[in-house]
């Protein structure tokens, strides 16, 4: 695969495990697979990271292009479009509605450390975080988190625990360098997949592009459903 290029000043947030600062802004695009309301979805992914962090995450059809779901989320705001039902949804980001939308429930901390494998070096201290050459682990707010480590240092696995009780287990296929000049390559996640105690996985991600840093032609992420999407489209 082409080694993408990116600036040193961009990928620098993303040279460790631990990352001492935030990862946003970045962009990401390639397949997705997950369930959305006891359906399947699949398709073309683009992903959009803000500052916040916010996300939005637009998925369309393989075969004609046309948008299907358009969803932003950041700590405490959910906004889905369906476009192939012509409705919509706006409301809290609570574990409860993640379940049932998307019978997964992974926070947004949990999304972005899936995403990026990486893990804020704030959040790994306070929850009293061990690291070894092989692996690491911490724990938050009752949550168990732990780490298989490859020999660069990223995760090829991880796991978190609520009670003792596995609730999420993230598996990391394959990784896409990037490479500043002659400056040594960043390794960013290419194949993902998040398991919720199944034999199957619940999201299936394959990224075979990223962009890090802000892109000056991207929208800024807003709670706002778009006014023809309220003049035509029922809530739900």
């Amino acid at each position: 695969m082409p080694v993408p290029e990116a600036s040193l000043a961009q990928l620098a947030g993303f040279e460790r495990f631990l990352v001492r600062g935030p990862l946003e802004p970045y962009q990401t695009r390639g397949s997705a697979q997950f369930t959305y309301r006891g359906a399947t979805e699949s398709g073309e992914l683009s992903l959009q990271a803000e500052s916040g962090p916010q996300y939005r995450i637009q998925l369309r059809a393989r075969v004609t292009g046309s948008l299907a779901l358009d969803m932003r989320f950041d700590a405490s705001d959910l906004l889905i479009v369906d476009y192939v039902h012509e409705s919509y949804f706006l409301g809290g980001n609570a574990p409860e509605t993640r379940k049932e939308l998307f019978s997964l429930d992974m926070t947004p901390a949990d999304f972005q450390m899936a995403l990026t494998a990486r893990v804020p070096e704030d959040v790994f201290q306070q929850g009293g975080g061990r690291l070894r050459p092989a692996e690491a682990e911490f724990s938050l707010h009752g949550d168990e988190y732990r780490f298989t480590l490859d020999e660069t240092g990223l995760p090829v696995e991880w796991t978190k625990r609520t009670d003792g009780v596995l609730v999420l287990r993230v598996e990391y296929r394959s990784f896409v360098a990037f490479r500043q000049g002659r400056g040594p390559a960043i390794r960013l996640p290419e194949r993902i997949r998040v398991y919720a105690g199944e034999p199957q996985p619940r999201l299936v991600l394959g990224l075979r592009e990223w962009r890090i840093g802000a892109d000056a032609a991207a929208p800024p992420i807003t709670f706002i459903p778009p006014q023809d999407v309220l003049d035509r489209f029922r809530p739900q």
